[in-house]
This record gives C-alpha cells, sequence and structure tokens, in this order.
C-alpha cells in the first residue's frame, strides 16, 4: 500500500508533464505514504515537500524537505540532493522535473 501511495504522490509532484501534476492531489498521497512509514523514509518526506512546492507552500516544503535531511545519508550524493533541494525550497524555488535528476533530486531548480 505505501509503495502506490509513495508512486501516486511522485507522479501527482514531480511528473515532467505539467498535465499530470495536481499539488493537492500529491499532499495528500505524499502524507498517506508518511503515515504509513511513521514519518521516518527521507524519500517519502522529500516526496512531500516537492508536493507542497507544487502548490506553492514554501513554508511547509522547507519544513519537510529538513526532516528530509535530517534522515537522508549525511554524505554522498543523495545527501547533498536533499540538501540542494532544501537551499532551493528557501531560495522560493519549486522542484522542477525537467531540470532535476527524480532519483536523488539532484540537479538545479527553476525559479
Amino acid at each position: 500500500m505505501h509503495d502506490a501511495y509513495k508512486a501516486q504522490a511522485t507522479i501527482l509532484a514531480k511528473c515532467i508533464d505539467k498535465k499530470y501534476r495536481d499539488g493537492v492531489k500529491a499532499v495528500a498521497a505524499a502524507t498517506r505514504a508518511c503515515e504509513l512509514t511513521d514519518w521516518k523514509d527521507f524519500e517519502d518526506l522529500s516526496i512531500l515537500a516537492a508536493a507542497y512546492t507544487e502548490q506553492g507552500d514554501f513554508p511547509s516544503a522547507i519544513k519537510w524537505q529538513t526532516a528530509a535531511v535530517e534522515q537522508s545519508p549525511r554524505y554522498g550524493e543523495i545527501g547533498d540532493a536533499q540538501r540542494a533541494l532544501l537551499e532551493s525550497y528557501k531560495a522560493g524555488k519549486r522542484f522542477d522535473p525537467d531540470k532535476n535528476d527524480d532519483s536523488t533530486g539532484a540537479k538545479e531548480i527553476a525559479p
């Protein structure tokens, strides 16, 4: 069940084709995925943060991306990518699937 909510949230928040994105539904699916893992999966938290950027709710995105950073690996590409997303959200930049590597969240974020 968790994987279904995670996949749905990922598509609704990060799909490269904008017609499939829906911030409200993405937040709902990501929230459920987080609940099913007791809020302990950094990938779920990062997807929730991306969903909030789709809504334009950067305070919530920063809150959840901060939690994702705290739970992600401290070193290496994944940890670096999670920290880069946090800095982008602090700068008011949304997750951009055209410019992000969906597996890590690395690369640049568009305004």
